[in-house]
């Protein structure tokens, strides 16, 4: 049986991962919601992130239907309001890695179905006290830059403005673009993206400028099969060969289909190695490939969900046709009862990594809509394909007028790269995961989506005092934000008195990876983000890394865990 280990770096000690940790029980309550009354169909895009820098969290929705986007941020424990809507925008990414987040957009005129890219970024400003004046007033766009320029692929295609992501998959520190693209057809009067094919791309942005981007097509896979829904293409970072560049591992959830696009050197990339499941084994794919070495065995693991309500397992053998073939994937649990027809209700949606509890264990999160219920698959150690090696906790749903949530997730789908788990948005202390749920067990007679906000019942970590501007009593370092995190996450400390402080970063074995702070600061509350990156400025891969703060009066070690 393998075994997990982690280096504890205060003490330089070694010790089982299952015996030195405790369990906080997994339990979580319903503290918030909202009805969307103008949403039909809608998808958690992006959460935990801090646009404004005031310490208060917020989380983006977006309803696919009526190209609607919604930004939420927290105001006091347990409370959020919304500060920003949008009809074209995509996400927020640091583009010009200044720190600051920018919105990028993808706009599409309605007659002609021309599509281009504009880039914004936050002015500075927070709301003001009744709410009004929203911070995110644009004062950086980017010319229009016409699809046809930087797609380099036939009309009669477009891509889907939640598909998208930025990573340095090449280690040459420019942004390449993981974009997903699909067959626009008419159906009903209308243009739809629908099952007619489905094309990946990786695009490179060679430089900083945000207001005059170079984009250049690097690779597209050509096109998929038709059975390769559009709406369903979820990806995942694993570097499979130990390269130490940036692979991408694909899930369709309509076909049973995984994929992977090995990179294979500066702008140059494998062809997609696509494998088709046996239907006897696996029902659609809808959750994200979750990407992780659990076990401490230098081995990628990797955690899917099915629509008929099981995770499946399979390990990073070095190569995408071992890792993505049959005969390696394992069905670690069934975590829905069966039902009569695959898929019909018992579908195991979602899939993310976290740990809300703070018990140190990492756990993953998936959703059921037949049993209601969110269901947290906790590791207690050994190896991570046994069922043995993990927990399984079920937290029930209600709607806000008790009664049980029976159709939660048909409409109003969780899980987009960085949906859910989350961090401490409130700064109460407790850790909260976003869920979404639509009011109706039938399919034709559609509720209102609901957003739902779930806090763990365990205080996990030290909360924050917003209010207060007095100095601190006590030095503190508080646990890093997002943890787990990806791609860059933010330490937080306090001190009573100025003085010399050093962050250094360590990996699992004790390996110095960063030193990241070495300066002289002022009595307060401070932050510094780390980027995920090593004193070669070279990206590091996942997995476990210990923050040692040192001060004259203070030494302090936090634990987090990078995801690519």
């Amino acid at each position: 049986m393998k075994k997990f280990f982690i280096a504890f770096i205060g003490s330089l000690m070694l010790f089982n991962y299952t015996n030195a940790q405790s369990d906080n029980g997994n339990k979580f309550k319903q503290v918030w919601h909202s009805s969307l009354s103008d949403f039909v169909k809608g998808n958690l895009v992006n959460a935990g992130m801090d646009i404004d820098g005031d310490g208060w969290g917020e989380f983006l929705v977006w309803d696919v239907t009526t190209q609607t986007y919604l930004l939420y941020e927290a105001f006091a424990d347990d409370q959020y309001h919304i500060v920003y809507r949008d009809n074209e925008l995509l996400n927020f990414f640091d583009l010009d890695r200044d720190g600051k987040l920018e919105l990028v957009k993808i706009h599409q005129d309605a007659a002609t179905l021309q599509q281009w890219m504009t880039i914004h970024e936050w002015n500075g400003k927070n709301l003001n006290a009744d709410f009004s004046g929203g911070f995110l007033e644009p004062v950086k766009t980017t010319n229009r830059i016409p699809r046809s320029f930087w797609y380099g692929i036939a009309e009669g295609h477009g891509f889907d403005r939640g598909v998208w992501d930025f990573k340095d998959l090449d280690g040459d520190q420019d942004w390449d673009i993981i974009a997903v693209d699909a067959k626009l057809t008419v159906w009903g009067g209308q243009v739809v993206r629908w099952n007619e094919g489905t094309i990946i791309n990786i695009l490179e942005m060679t430089n900083f400028d945000t207001e005059s981007p170079q984009i250049s097509l690097r690779y597209t896979s050509g096109s998929l099969a038709n059975g390769m829904r559009f709406f369903g293409v979820y990806n995942s970072y694993i570097d499979i060969d130990k390269d130490g560049l940036m692979d991408n591992i694909f899930v369709s959830d309509h076909a049973q289909t995984l994929m992977g696009i090995r990179t294979a050197g500066n702008d140059q990339y494998d062809p997609i190695v696509v494998s088709r499941l046996s239907d006897a084994l696996f029902y659609h794919l809808p959750s994200w490939p979750i990407v992780a070495d659990f076990d401490g065995d230098a081995l990628e693991d990797i955690f899917f969900g099915d629509l008929d309500g099981q995770v499946w397992y399979t390990q990073a053998y070095q190569d995408f046709q071992s890792t993505l073939s049959d005969y390696n994937i394992l069905l670690l649990n069934r975590v829905v009862p069966k039902q009569s027809e695959p898929g019909a209700t018992n579908m195991c949606i979602g899939g993310h990594l976290g740990d809300q509890d703070g018990d140190g264990k990492p756990d993953i999160y998936f959703f059921s809509k037949d049993i209601n219920s969110l269901i947290d698959i906790e590791y207690q150690g050994g190896f991570a394909g046994e069922l043995s090696s993990f927990s399984f906790t079920y937290t029930k749903m209600y709607f806000p007028n008790g009664d049980l949530m029976n159709a939660t997730m048909w409409e109003m789908q969780t899980g987009a790269r960085y949906g859910f788990p989350l961090l401490d948005m409130d700064g109460d202390g407790k850790r909260e995961l976003i869920l979404g749920a639509v009011d109706t067990d039938n399919m034709v007679t559609r509720g209102i989506p609901t957003l739902y906000i779930l806090e763990s019942e365990h205080q996990a970590i030290t909360a924050v005092n917003k209010t207060c501007s007095a100095l601190p009593e006590h030095f503190r370092l508080l646990q890093n934000y997002p943890n787990p995190f990806n791609p860059a996450t933010t330490i937080e400390f306090t001190l009573t008195k100025p003085g010399l402080v050093t962050i250094t970063i360590y990996d699992i074995n004790g390996r110095l990876v960063r030193n990241l702070l070495c300066e002289q600061c002022p009595a307060g509350h401070q932050t510094v983000v780390w980027n995920a990156k090593d004193n070669n400025h070279e990206n590091i891969c996942s997995g476990v890394y210990f923050c040692v703060f040192n001060s004259p009066d203070f030494r302090a070690t936090k634990k987090m865990m990078l995801i690519r």
